[in-house]
């Protein structure tokens, strides 16, 4: 006789007996629509089926939260909003591994459509005509969905197309400058909180939710549409400017480490919820 049941994820067919409890269930959505590239028939209708069934739902973003009921007519139901929070783990595994220099950007995660590193790559194309030392690595497994063989050889795209481990990732992170996320959609994303847990700045597009997390001037440069000259714009202007990505890194400390949107205040939030 629970109090409360609280999911994660979409319930598989053994879980499913818990929807008898469906009054005191709570679902955390982390992605309110699927992204592109990625759907799947049967994977939405099982969404739809658990929608229909729960009746309390935490959103991990608010930019979302009106077109989330729309779209699956949740009228009536609860919608509660909290955030993803920063992975601190990364901390831990990257202390030992700070090198001396940081002279690439990083793009990681697995390999989807949705991500758009296909323009990041035209992007690098223009940013290496004009400084040539810039360099980007884009680490993450999965299959490429455009021909990257084209950019492999060129010396200032690196490609690390395997599964990353998370002491790997931490490194990887700490030495970059700054990471990018040039998606073409998104909801929200553990690659900036994984950014921001070591305090490197984000570009990002402002798709989603990412403009309520990557705050344009202060935690790292939105861009408005995913365009490789706006996308190539935004990493020349970022790069070169120490103080700014000095700057940014003490507000992502501030806010995301220690501020409102620090994991204190997201399980206190959880808790009233």
């Amino acid at each position: 006789n629970p109090d409360i049941v609280h999911t994660m994820c979409i319930l598989g067919l053994v879980e499913s007996m818990l929807y008898i409890f469906k009054r005191k269930m709570l679902l955390t959505v982390h992605d309110p629509f699927m992204h592109s590239g990625e759907y799947q028939k049967s994977s939405e209708n099982k969404r739809r089926f658990a929608f229909k069934m729960i009746n309390n739902f935490i959103l991990l973003n608010k930019s979302q939260k009106n077109e989330f009921i729309d779209y699956y007519k949740l009228q009536g139901k609860k919608i509660f909003i909290s955030q993803l929070g920063i992975c601190d783990c990364l901390n831990y595994l990257a202390k030992d591994n700070k090198e001396s220099s940081t002279d690439y950007i990083l793009q990681f995660g697995h390999i989807s459509p949705y991500k758009g590193i296909d323009v990041l790559c035209e992007a690098m194309e223009l940013v290496h005509k004009k400084n040539p030392k810039i360099k980007c690595i884009i680490a993450g497994n999965g299959p490429y969905y455009f021909d990257k063989s084209i950019y492999e050889n060129r010396g200032y795209i690196t490609f690390i197309n395997r599964y990353i481990t998370t002491k790997e990732l931490a490194t990887l992170i700490n030495n970059a400058r700054f990471t990018i996320c040039p998606y073409r959609d998104a909801t929200q994303s553990g690659v900036v909180y994984s950014s921001f847990a070591l305090g490197k700045p984000v570009i990002a597009t402002n798709v989603g939710s990412l403009g309520e997390t990557v705050k344009d001037g202060i935690t790292g440069v939105l861009v408005e549409t995913c365009d490789s000259n706006r996308i190539a714009n935004a990493i020349l202007g970022l790069y070169d400017s120490e103080s700014t990505i000095d700057n940014m890194s003490k507000n992502i400390l501030n806010i995301y480490h220690k501020g409102k949107n620090s994991r204190l205040d997201i399980a206190n939030n959880t808790i009233n919820i």
